[in-house]
Order: C-alpha cells, then sequence, then structure tokens
C-alpha cells in the first residue's frame, strides 16, 4: 500500500514563502548597495581630484603673478644699476608693487653673498636671511633651480615661502657671474587659509614642490615645512581618496587627501539606514506569521501568569502577620486580607464599604495633624499609630499607607499594610514601668552619648541635679553643668581632672564609680549596649557606705580585742611554766628516791604526775605557738612521732577516770 504524503503545515509553508521573499529582499539590497558603494567611491574621488585640479589652477595664476612680480623687481634693480632710478625712487616703486601684490610680505634683491640690498618694508621679514640657506645655495650654483622655497627665520621663529629668480650677468670673458636675486617673501598661511576655504573636515591639502618638499599645507603644521614628504598617489594610506594637480608653469603640485570613513559617512549612513529598514521588513515578513498565533499563546499566558500571581499575592497576604488595605477615593474599604480577623475579630468582609474613620478611629494625637495634611495631600504615610482598636477596644495597630492614581492620573484611593503592635506596645509599658519603679536612676544614652531615656529616680532625687537631666543632651554637658554647680564633692578642687577621669571611665562601660554629692554618696554603674550607647545605673548608696564605715570600726575594736587576748595568753603561760615547772621537778626527785623508797604503785603514780606535768607544759607551749599564730609569728617543725607512746600516755592520763567509771581502757599498738 502506498504510503501518504505528509502534507506540509499551512504555517510552515506561509514560513518558509517568508524566508525566500526575505532572502531575495535581502540579496537585491545587497546588490544594489555595492553598485551604490562603487558609485560613491567614483563620486568622491572625482570631487577630491576636481577640487584638487581647481586648487592647482588657483596656485598656477599666484605663481604668475609671484612671477610677474619679481620681474618687475628685476626692472628696477636694472634701472638702479644702470642709474636711470635713484636708492629713494627704487625703495618707493618696491613698496608700490608689494601693495599691489596679493601675497607678498616682503620684496627685496641681494647680492650674491645673500646680504640684503633693498627692500619694501622695514617689518619683521628684515629678519629673514637668505645667507647660508640651502636654497641660496642652489640659486647661486644653478640658474635652473626651484623658483620657491620654504626657508626658516630663527629670528622669527617661523616659515616663510621666498620666490626668488637669480639674477646672473654676463663676464668680460664671456662667462656668466651670479650677481645674487630678486625674492619676494609669502607667509605659508597665505596658501593655508586658500586650502581651508576648498577643504571639506578631514580633508588634508598639501603644496609640494617637485622633488617632494613641503611649502605649505591645511591643516598648517610647522613642524613639516621645508620636509620631504609623499608626492605620489601610491605613497598614500589605501584608507584615504587622493587628488593630485601640477601647477601649470611652477615646479608645484597640489595634493588632496580625504580620509575614506568621512568622504563616505553620508553613504554609509544612507546604507545603515536602508539595511536598518531591510532588517525591519525582513524581521516583520519572518516574525509576521507567527505574531498571531505567538499573541494568542502569550495573552493565554499573560492570563494564567497573572491568575497565579493575584493568587499568590492573597496567599502572601492572608499568612503574613500583617494585614493589606485598600479603600477607594472616598476612604472606605475595598478589599482588607485574611490576617486582619486576628487583630479585630471580624472577617474581611465586614470591612468593605465601611469608613476608615468609622474603623480605626483618629491617629495618636501628636499624628492627627499630620495625617490630615497627608490625606488632604494625598501623599504616602507611614507608621500612623491608632490605638484601642479592634472588637474589644484593646489593641494597638500601626498603619502605613500610599495614594493609588489611575493611568490618567486621578485618585483611586489608597492602598497598604497594618500592623498589630499590641504586645510591643505592652512590653515597652512594662520596660517603662519597671526603669520607672527601679530603686535608682537610670539613664540611657545612645551611641553618639546623648541622653535618650531618664526616669524619675525617685530614690536618688536631688532637685539640683534633676534641671541638668534634659532628654537630648550629651553625657558630658550633663556631668560638667552638675559639677559646675558645686554638686560633686570629688570634683570641687580639680573639674578638669575629674571630668577626664569619670569620662573615660562612663565610656569604658564597664565599671562601678562612687560619687559624693552633698551627703548623699551615689554609685553609678555603666554598661555598654549592643548597638553601642551606654546604660548608667545610679543607687543611693549612703546607708549602705555608713555601714560598711561601722563595720570596719567594729572589725577594728575586735583586732584590738583579739590583740589583748592574745597578750594576755602570752603572758599566763609564762606564769604556767613556775608551777608545772616545780610540780615536774618534784615528781623527779621522788622517782629517783631522793626522799626515801617508794612502793611501786607510788613510783607508777609519780609517774604518771612527772608525764602529766610534761603534757601541761606542752600544752603551755602550744599555747603560746597559738600566740604566734595570730600575731602572724607561726614556727613549724618536722619531727618522728611515738604513736605508741603518746597512746600510753593518753592511757595513763585517763586511766583514773576510766576506773571511776568502770571502763577498761586497752591499747594495741607495736611496741605499746
Amino acid at each position: 500500500m502506498p504510503r501518504r504524503r505528509r502534507r506540509l503545515p499551512t504555517s510552515s509553508a506561509v514560513l518558509i514563502v517568508a524566508l525566500i521573499v526575505a532572502v531575495g529582499i535581502v540579496a537585491g539590497e545587497v546588490f544594489t548597495q555595492i553598485v551604490r558603494f562603487r558609485a560613491a567611491e567614483a563620486a568622491v574621488a572625482g570631487r577630491v581630484q576636481t577640487t584638487a585640479e581647481l586648487l592647482a589652477d588657483n596656485m598656477s595664476l599666484t605663481f604668475a603673478v609671484a612671477a610677474r612680480t619679481l620681474k618687475s623687481v628685476a626692472d628696477i634693480r636694472s634701472d638702479l644699476l644702470s642709474d636711470k632710478t635713484d636708492a629713494r625712487a627704487a625703495q618707493a616703486r618696491l613698496r608700490a608693487t608689494q601693495d599691489n601684490s596679493q601675497f607678498f610680505t616682503s620684496l627685496f634683491w641681494t647680492d650674491a653673498d645673500g646680504a640684503r640690498l633693498a627692500t619694501s618694508d622695514a617689518g619683521d621679514t628684515l629678519l629673514l636671511e637668505l645667507a647660508g640657506t640651502p636654497a641660496f645655495d642652489a640659486w647661486r650654483r644653478n640658474d635652473d633651480a626651484s623658483a620657491v622655497a620654504p626657508i626658516w627665520t630663527p629670528r622669527m621663529d617661523a616659515w616663510l615661502l621666498v620666490f626668488a629668480q637669480p639674477v646672473w650677468i654676463d663676464a668680460d670673458d664671456d662667462t656668466r657671474v651670479f650677481d645674487g636675486v630678486v625674492a619676494g617673501a609669502v607667509a605659508p598661511a597665505f596658501y593655508t587659509s586658500a586650502f581651508g576655504r576648498a577643504a571639506e573636515a578631514g580633508t588634508k591639502i598639501s603644496l609640494l614642490r617637485a622633488d617632494g618638499v613641503l611649502l605649505s599645507q591645511h591643516p598648517f603644521g610647522p613642524d613639516e615645512i621645508g620636509q620631504p614628504v609623499a608626492a605620489g598617489r601610491a605613497d598614500y594610506d589605501a584608507d584615504m581618496f587622493v587628488g593630485q594637480a601640477a601647477v601649470a608653469g611652477a615646479d608645484a603640485i597640489v595634493t588632496v587627501a580625504t580620509p575614506r570613513m568621512g568622504a563616505l559617512a553620508e553613504y554609509r549612513t544612507d546604507a545603515i539606514r536602508e539595511a536598518v529598514v531591510v532588517a525591519l521588513l525582513v524581521a516583520a515578513l519572518v516574525l509576521g506569521g507567527l505574531y498571531v498565533a505567538r499573541q494568542i499563546r502569550g495573552r493565554e499566558a499573560l492570563e494564567r501568569r497573572l491568575r497565579l500571581s493575584a493568587r499568590r499575592t492573597r496567599d502572601y497576604a492572608n499568612s503574613a502577620s500583617d494585614w493589606f488595605w485598600e479603600l477607594d477615593p472616598d476612604l472606605k474599604f475595598t478589599w482588607v486580607s485574611q490576617s486582619v480577623e486576628r487583630t479585630f475579630g471580624h472577617p474581611p468582609q465586614w470591612f468593605v464599604g465601611r469608613h476608615l474613620r468609622d474603623v480605626v478611629g483618629k491617629p495618636t494625637h501628636d499624628q492627627q495633624n499630620d495625617t490630615t495634611q497627608r490625606r488632604a495631600g494625598r501623599i504616602a504615610f507611614q507608621d500612623f499609630e491608632y490605638r484601642n482598636v479592634g472588637r474589644n477596644r484593646d489593641r494597638t495597630i500601626v498603619v502605613g499607607g500610599v495614594p493609588v492614581f489611575d493611568e490618567n492620573g486621578e485618585f483611586c484611593g489608597y492602598r497598604g499594610t497594618a500592623r498589630d503592635v499590641t504586645e510591643q506596645r505592652r512590653a515597652e509599658q512594662r520596660f517603662r514601668d519597671a526603669v520607672e519603679w527601679f530603686p535608682g536612676r537610670v539613664m540611657m544614652f545612645d551611641a553618639e552619648e546623648r541622653l535618650v531615656l531618664c526616669n524619675s529616680g525617685r530614690y536618688v532625687s536631688n532637685p539640683a541635679l534633676e534641671r541638668e537631666l534634659r532628654i537630648g543632651e550629651t553625657a558630658e554637658s550633663i556631668f560638667r553643668s552638675v559639677a559646675e554647680a558645686g554638686l560633686v564633692d570629688d570634683a570641687k578642687d580639680d573639674l578638669e581632672g575629674w571630668m577626664e577621669r569619670r569620662m573615660a571611665a562612663f565610656r569604658a562601660g564597664e565599671g562601678v564609680t562612687l560619687l559624693h554629692i552633698g551627703d548623699q554618696t551615689i554609685e553609678a554603674i555603666e554598661r555598654r549596649m549592643a548597638d553601642g550607647g551606654i546604660i548608667s545605673l545610679r543607687m543611693d548608696v549612703t546607708d549602705r557606705e555608713r555601714n560598711l564605715a561601722m563595720l570596719e570600726e567594729a572589725r577594728q575594736a575586735a583586732e584590738l580585742a583579739s590583740n589583748a587576748k592574745s597578750d594576755f595568753l602570752a603572758s599566763m603561760s609564762h606564769e604556767f611554766r613556775t608551777p608545772l615547772n616545780a610540780i615536774i621537778g618534784f615528781s623527779q626527785m621522788l622517782e629517783l628516791g631522793q626522799t626515801g623508797s617508794l612502793t611501786s604503785r607510788q613510783a607508777e603514780y609519780v609517774d604518771i604526775i612527772e608525764r602529766s606535768g610534761q603534757h601541761l607544759l606542752n600544752l603551755v607551749a602550744d599555747v603560746l605557738d597559738l600566740a604566734g599564730v595570730e600575731a602572724g609569728k607561726l614556727k613549724l617543725s618536722l619531727e618522728r612521732v611515738e604513736t605508741a607512746s603518746i597512746l600510753r600516755d593518753v592511757v595513763a592520763t585517763m586511766m583514773p577516770v576510766a576506773e571511776d567509771a568502770n571502763v577498761a581502757l586497752h591499747v594495741e599498738a607495736d611496741g605499746a
């Protein structure tokens, strides 16, 4: 079964046809532009060449005039040499010839060495010196030397064009001898101005001798005058249109060079304009087939995006803690977001059609005038606070809005947001209450050390100090005013020194300072906050400082009593030694049998008496050591201790008490 050929969709066929037509239009435009470009080039080249020929003809006239003028000067010189005229008449004829010329600034002749013999004027051209110049040397050597030459005059600091005609005379030996020149000086600017009248923007016109030496040019460039430059068309850049023409009857050439970019600027502008038109036509042709379908699809997509954007905006508005609203020109609600119900207890529909004044009332007292002015002027407003709103009249809101205008500038109402700041205001009030009831003075300074908050300080109130505590005052101003008022005892002797120490402690924001103000002692505690400000607490610690002083006095009295006790113990300990030494001495005499023999029972008792006395003597020594400790004179010694011996002494000492109590004592220790 033969396959059915798939039919090309109409939209694709239209697009293909549009592309073919577009390609044909582009090809035709390219061919047209090529032809026009070549024609434009030919026209510019012809215009440049015509300009060169016209200028060359003009230069031919000036050169011919120069030649005739120099011939007149030569005739004057001949008449002077043949005594047909005198020097004064020759001078007058020279001046008249110069006045009749169109461009010569001076006419003169020289001798064979170049010294000037006569001149038409006494101006700056007298500073021109031909002797020693290459041009003069060429005229002296060769009768065929160039008739014009640029000569630099150092004394004038300028260039002059000198037209010259060498003078040769016949000698007796049938030879010719050089006898100077008749010449005329022309400023190069004469030709520059003539070229400028014929030059287009960016065109460079040069007057050259046939040997390539530059005589004059436009624009005038003194650094190039007299220098050999390019004289042929091939020597110019390919981006230039060049026209050349020889000056008739003179050994000179006029060259006109115009940049291609500038000369073809008009063509390029027209070509770009036409190319843009063709491109727009092609683009319109190619895109036209797609426009309708894309327009419909684009419109549907735009409607979907708008619906999505509207739903997204409504979702944002309904989920935000702030609520959004819109008013008509009469300040009646036309729409309110869902979040308003959390604040007012009413659904959004309840607000529609109600006046703003009926819903929120009036703003705070200090904002009423500002609100009226802004609404009358239909300008934006921010942070207008309304209190006692909501179903229970217990909420506080902050409102801001902007005016809405249609495309004709007609006022359509307001659109804005509102925020429930009830809890924030309650927290602020609790903070203010806590600060107000703080048992002392609370002052808060901003980062610039200006006072921004201060409670009444009922517990540290001082009428003189109250006058200095003004919101906006700097800490330094407050401290200085208080000190200068004589309220701070520590600042009376050295105000500036005290201010320096006080401000250093304040700015450190981490210390405690005691201030003695009259009969009060104030404790100042400063701490730096996160925003760079400083919070300063003032508390009356007069009673505390008084109690501390009393405690110090009591401590000193107790130390005196303790020292007296130590002295008593030390003296009594010395008094105990005397009887103890007697007891120990007599017990030792009894042990030694100096008073008669003792029974074993008596000897045991005497031994107990002697050890007990020795123990008591050790206790007295310990009391003396204790007195030394209290006096700061502790003495330590390292000794070996026989625990068995100590235990035996303890048992022997406690034995009579144990027997009276019918208690048996037994010692279990190595060596006991």
